[in-house]
């Protein structure tokens, strides 16, 4: 059985994004984590964050870029597995 290897990261506040990039005039957010709520003060913890969806590594399909085609949310995981080298 081949070895998997799962690369994904924490969102943290001021992270890597496409900010600094020409867009052609679409602007996106940038990456922001804001506590909310702590247990002290209220019992639980809350957290407000705010991402774009084209924010440091992340998995996107041809949706992206072609309207009507699959959204990640109905590609199998297992699709998602690929062989890679280093």
């Amino acid at each position: 059985m081949a070895r998997v290897i799962e690369i994904s990261g924490p969102i943290t506040h001021g992270m890597w994004d496409y900010n600094s990039l020409d867009l052609g005039g679409a602007t996106l957010p940038a990456v922001s984590v804001t506590r909310r709520a702590s247990i002290p003060q209220y019992g639980f913890d809350a957290h407000e964050i705010t991402v774009s969806t084209l924010t440091a590594t992340y998995t996107e399909t041809a949706a992206h870029m072609i309207e009507g085609a699959p959204t990640l949310d109905q590609v199998p995981i297992t699709e998602l597995i690929r062989p890679a080298r280093l």
